[in-house]
């Protein structure tokens, strides 16, 4: 594809040696090239103007650039860089070796021809490479212009390194150049990708200022970069500003697709649902038309909000105006259904998809996999896992974890295990997720020297211990009766400097209260703030059920009074676990007054606990008076018996 004489690649592999030197000359991402002038200068001397200077006709003494009216044809590399630059096809490889040839070219070819490989480059996101092709030009003492500039500032920018942006912006300013929408727009973006927003919002302001106007892409940025960080809200009112034209600039700048559907995306990731919508039909009473990214946002948001007839209406509607639904809208029906345990749908949408010509991914067969397993489909999982692998697609860590935790939740653990060590054999690496999976599927299979195996693997291997790692150790451990481990593996987290969180000490004292060492808990428990923990409703129901579970009912009210005087309020478990023990020590009054306390909570108990009372107070004589006290709740519960 590169464009190469004969004498070119003589003369290019006579001066290898010297590109090389000349390249170390200058630094990759070293910016004091800016601000010196090169020896040679292929432009010209107007430094607003970089223009490559125009050759006369050798043949022909008399002619000059002011009588030329016949243009020149078109070199080969002018015919190679319209064709595969400006088609987007160029490769990496063909732009390095296209840059190296024109570097001997003689005479040397245009400023423009550089900027639009240049410009190429960064199309395709290899923004490293253009700085590097930018710094080897300096090398050669190669002057850009205005437009290289702005290349290689934008590529700094999408590389996070706002400060060389500016820094570019600084030669820019130094040449006499004055920076335009698309220097600001590009820095704009810099700092909200560096989450400095006040600065982007002041900068924007400012190019208004300086009388450079921006345009819908500067506009699409910033509303882009509020998204981003989460600010929906400002985001919505640049998009208003502009539909109305009422931004007190005196210009008007009408949004596009691209806004509109940026910040519908943004509403739904919010679940503003009912303002995503009022946009999507005020876009389209604007007359813009909705593309498959407006339709597969909108259609998200409804399917979070289990609002499934609706995003199955939107559906069918894309596709009446010919919008052609694409792998992320698949993607996005295909999970509701299967959340919603319709596996069997979500298969028939695989079929659909290959019926369309829609090619499914990684994620289509990973949702679907966890969907079948959801209903206990692990065999039907397993066979897509096969035919996923038959058919050319990468099984990825996802695809392995959502097997291995079908498998463990179906109890069969030693499919899951053979698993693990496939995935391994593949170099594919285990997660956090797939030892911590593993760890609860053997603790409840009883296997506890197994799961302290996979726990030693799981330390030396990249993926280290995590607090929830640690809180399945230790529920495990307990549930398996295991005390004395379990113990010696919570102090040692103490002792190793590891902090534990509050899940971890609930955990320990659930399984303190459980192993009748109720005393130690009540210890634990009191010494909770001195530690920096604040219990939660977790902390207090567990430890008010082990008080229960004692016959300690008085230190238990006590407790659930000081819960809510802490300002933290007891949940449905809490006033069931309390009812259940004034009901085993036979206390009518007070579970009539704990019932009133639920139903002025709208809560109702459940049905064990309803079960408990019913036997109390129509058993004994001296309780069926409480019967006619009993409150009526809304709900499922007393009302029924």
């Amino acid at each position: 594809m590169v464009l190469r004489t004969s004498a070119c690649r003589a003369a290019a592999a006579s001066s290898s040696s010297a590109t090389i030197s000349a390249s170390h000359a200058s630094p990759v991402g070293m910016l004091s090239s800016l601000f010196k002038k090169p020896t040679q200068l292929p432009s010209s001397s107007n430094p607003k103007h970089s223009t490559p200077p125009q050759q006369t006709n050798p043949s022909n003494p008399k002619s000059t650039p002011q009588n030329s009216r016949i243009p020149n044809p078109p070199t080969p590399l002018q015919n190679f860089l319209d064709i595969y630059c400006k088609s987007g096809n160029l490769t990496l490889t063909d732009a390095f070796n296209t840059f190296d040839h024109m570097l001997f070219l003689q005479p040397l070819p245009p400023i423009s021809s550089f900027n639009l490989l240049l410009g190429s480059v960064a199309k395709i996101k290899q923004y490293n490479a253009v700085i590097t092709l930018f710094n080897k030009m300096y090398a050669f003492n190669i002057l850009p212009d205005y437009i290289s500039l702005n290349i290689v500032l934008n590529c700094y920018c999408n590389l996070n390194q706002v400060s060389l942006g500016f820094a570019v912006l600084g030669g820019i300013l130094k040449r006499g150049y004055n920076p335009n929408t698309i220097t600001y727009t590009s820095l704009v973006k810099g700092l909200f990708m560096d989450d400095k927003i006040g600065e982007a919002f002041g900068l924007f302001k400012k190019m208004i200022e300086l009388g450079c106007r921006p345009h819908v892409v500067t506009y699409g940025t910033l509303i882009n970069g509020l998204c981003r960080v989460g600010h929906t809200g400002h985001a919505l009112n640049v998009l208003e500003e502009m539909v109305k034209g009422d931004s007190g600039l005196g210009f008007r700048c009408k949004p596009n697709l691209i806004c509109y559907s940026t910040v519908i995306d943004s509403l739904c990731k919010d679940r503003m649902i009912d303002k995503a919508k009022e946009l999507f039909f005020e876009m389209k009473g604007n007359g813009i038309s909705p593309d498959v990214v407006a339709y597969s946002s909108l259609i998200h948001g409804l399917c979070n909000a289990d609002k499934w007839e609706e995003a199955k209406g939107f559906f069918y509607e894309m596709v009446d105006h010919g919008v052609r639904p694409n792998v992320i809208t698949f993607n996005v029906l295909m999970n509701s259904l299967c959340k919603d345990g319709k596996s069997k749908e979500a298969t028939g949408l695989l079929e659909l998809m290959a019926q369309r010509g829609e090619e499914p991914d990684s994620i289509t067969y990973n949702t679907l996999m966890d969907g079948l397993c959801l209903e206990g489909k692990i065999d039907d999982a397993r066979e897509l896992f096969v035919s996923m692998m038959t058919k050319g697609y990468e099984c990825d860590v996802i695809s392995y974890n959502t097997l291995i935790n079908g498998y463990c939740k179906c109890g069969r653990i030693g499919k899951a295990m053979w698993l693990h060590k496939e995935m391994i054999r593949k170099g594919v690496k285990p997660t956090n997720v797939t030892y911590n999976t593993l760890l609860t599927g053997l603790f409840q299979e009883g296997k506890v020297w197994d799961a302290q195996k996979i726990f030693g693997e799981m330390q030396v291997s990249d993926s280290k211990p995590n607090s929830c790692t640690y809180n399945i150790l230790l529920d495990g451990l307990f549930k398996n009766n295991c005390f004395v481990k379990a113990l010696e593996l919570f102090q040692s987290l103490e002792n190793n400097g590891l902090e534990p969180s509050i899940k971890i000490f609930n955990c320990v004292i659930d399984g303190l209260c459980k192993a009748g060492k109720l005393e130690n808990a009540w210890d634990l428990f009191l010494g909770l703030p001195k530690k920096g923990m604040v219990p939660t409703v977790v902390t207090y129901s567990m430890m008010i059920h082990g008080l229960c579970k004692e016959g300690q009912l008085e230190k238990a009210n006590d407790l659930f009074s000081e819960m809510e005087e802490k300002g933290c309020l007891p949940n449905i478990v809490t006033f069931n676990t309390l009812l259940q023990g004034y009901c085993h020590n036979s206390d009518a009054q007070r579970v009539i007054e704990l019932l009133g306390k639920m139903l002025e909570r709208n809560l109702s108990p459940d049905a064990s606990t309803i079960s408990v009372v019913i036997d109390l107070l129509s058993k004994d004589e001296n309780h069926r008076e409480y019967l006619n006290l009993l409150p009526k709740f809304p709900t499922k519960g007393f009302t029924e018996r």
